[in-house]
């Protein structure tokens, strides 16, 4: 990441192309010549890999409210728990792709929403509100529709009116909804589940694999904003 953002802060102009002169141009021949191998290593070198790392919001935001961490990509399983009659089963839930390794997240104490982020953002998002927005004080969390907050060993996400808990307990995790209290291992399988309303209902786990990428990252970019 750190070679990625020191090739962002250079200029390099691209390689000019070297062409014939008028007087030897005729029909049959290339007036842009091809290439030779410095040439095209040194034009290959320009380029910054945005299939890989695109954090172009990072560098733009005058309030560096958005921030790019790593995540090894990875296609976790996810669970739903489906309660019928009181009665609960544990099956497979769709895939969950983390596909690359550079990640952004948004701080939103920090961010007043300008839109330069999106000014310069080459696939037309809106970086400040497309990415995870992460609170660092009650008064902004509440002031959010959607959006993440750690307090200590837990991290509360609240999304289309539904607020859930996730906490560490040394190496298992709790996760808390609406309608359940589920114990999770290391690993996010379902130990226990502890039902808090009647009623049929299916409870998905996929929030609680984003709170625990979110807090792991917030923990090692920010440690002294989860505290």
């Amino acid at each position: 990441m750190e070679e990625h953002h020191r090739k962002l802060s250079r200029v390099v102009p691209r390689t000019d192309i070297r062409t014939l002169p008028p007087a030897g141009r005729t029909i049959d021949r290339l007036v842009e010549l091809p290439m030779n191998r410095e040439e095209v290593r040194t034009e290959a070198s320009r380029c910054l890999n945005c299939d890989e790392i695109c954090d172009i919001c990072v560098t733009v935001c005058p309030n560096r409210a958005n921030i790019a961490y790593r995540i090894l990509p990875a296609l976790p399983k996810i669970r739903k728990i489906i309660i019928r009659n009181g009665d609960h089963k544990i099956v497979l839930d769709e895939s969950f792709a983390i596909e690359q390794k550079y990640q952004v997240l948004n701080i939103a104490d920090l961010c007043n929403e300008c839109g330069n982020c999106t000014t310069f953002c080459p696939t037309s998002g809106r970086p400040f509100a497309d990415k995870p927005r992460v609170a660092v004080t009650g008064e902004s969390y509440r002031s959010l529709e959607t959006g993440y907050r750690i307090k200590g060993d837990s991290i509360l996400y609240k999304e289309n009116g539904e607020n859930y808990v996730l906490k560490r307990s040394g190496h298992e995790y709790t996760f808390k909804t609406t309608d359940a209290e589920i114990l999770l291992d290391k690993g996010f399988n379902v130990l226990e589940v502890n039902n808090r309303n009647s009623g049929d209902k299916e409870i998905y786990l996929r929030n609680a694999v984003k709170m625990r990428i979110i807090k792991d990252a917030m923990e090692e970019r920010y440690p002294l904003l989860t505290e």
